[in-house]
């Protein structure tokens, strides 16, 4: 679980992925959303 949270963050962190188009933005903020869920 560490590095899959680990990947998200990763992911999360990167301005060039919310760039990318509408889809991958809200996918990125899903993986945001669960990061938030794991850490907290």
């Amino acid at each position: 679980v560490d590095n899959f949270v680990d990947i998200i963050a990763a992911v999360a962190q990167k301005p060039n992925v919310t760039k990318s188009g509408p889809f991958v933005q809200k996918i990125n903020s899903f993986l945001y959303f669960i990061y938030i869920s794991y850490t907290y």
